[in-house]
């Protein structure tokens, strides 16, 4: 069996610990941060702000 992606285990060890990480991404997960970041992109990029 073989796993895709990369192991939380290898991030550089210049970044918090791994556990640190994983956690953190799994808080933006739960509330779907990423989901909200493109809605708001794709709704920006319909509607521009005409004061720019």
């Amino acid at each position: 069996m073989s796993c895709a992606g990369s192991p939380w285990h290898d991030l550089p060890e210049n970044f918090s610990q791994w556990l640190s990480i994983y956690r953190q991404f799994r808080r933006w997960t739960l509330v779907r941060l990423c989901d909200r970041i493109c809605l708001f992109k794709s709704v920006h990029d319909l509607f521009p702000n005409p004061r720019q």
